[in-house]
């Protein structure tokens, strides 16, 4: 897939308009200088949820999401972010500009480096996805579990934000990913480890 330049997407921010794009997923009310309305991510009665037309970002008082306006359409309509520039940007008539085209396809450094990308991605769901088991399931992890809970912070949360709990052993987590077949020279480049 050929990538969206820079300049593209910029352009794109530039000419966006928050209230505009917003609008087509909620009805928003002008109140000062900014709009509000009921949030979309969660179920409420009284409007929590505002955009702010001059930074053109949004944000929910109520379950603290927030972001830009590709945030916004890539979360309402579950699409990566290209898809969300693609889709913006016929609406607002920019033709966007690539990177390299699709006949010409990717360098093998393009390759490595989207490959890496890929590898570091994977890693770093793996570490999230087992200190969030442990923060839930090991006994290790009651008491700080126990602590976040009187902290405020219910167990749909946690889930929501994949919290995690790190064992105490500091050379732990780089024996367990070695373990799992991790290269020390992968390791050095995850930016895990000093």
């Amino acid at each position: 897939m050929p990538l969206i330049s820079q300049t593209s997407i910029q352009e794109l921010n530039d000419r966006l308009d928050a209230v505009t794009v917003l609008s087509d997923y909620v009805r928003l009310e002008k109140k000062g200088a900014r709009f509000w309305a009921c949030c979309p991510f969660h179920q409420e009665k009284t409007a929590s949820f505002t955009v702010n037309p001059d930074l053109k970002t949004y944000y929910c008082f109520g379950c603290h999401k927030g972001g830009t306006v590709l945030n916004f359409v890539m979360e309402m309509d579950k699409i990566a972010f290209p898809e969300a520039v693609e889709l913006l940007a016929k609406r607002f008539g920019l033709e966007l500009i690539y990177e390299r085209s699709a006949e010409k396809g990717f360098t093998p450094e393009d390759e490595a480096k989207k490959k890496e990308k890929e590898d570091l991605l994977e890693i770093y769901q793996r570490i999230s996805g087992t200190f969030h088991h442990f923060l839930l399931k090991k006994q290790e992890a009651e008491e700080i579990k126990h602590y976040i809970i009187d902290r405020g912070i219910n167990i749909e949360m946690i889930e929501r934000f994949s919290l995690g709990y790190s064992p105490a052993d500091r050379y732990w987590l780089f024996n367990f990913l070695s373990q799992k077949g991790y290269s020390g020279e992968f390791l050095a480049v995850s930016g895990l480890f000093s």
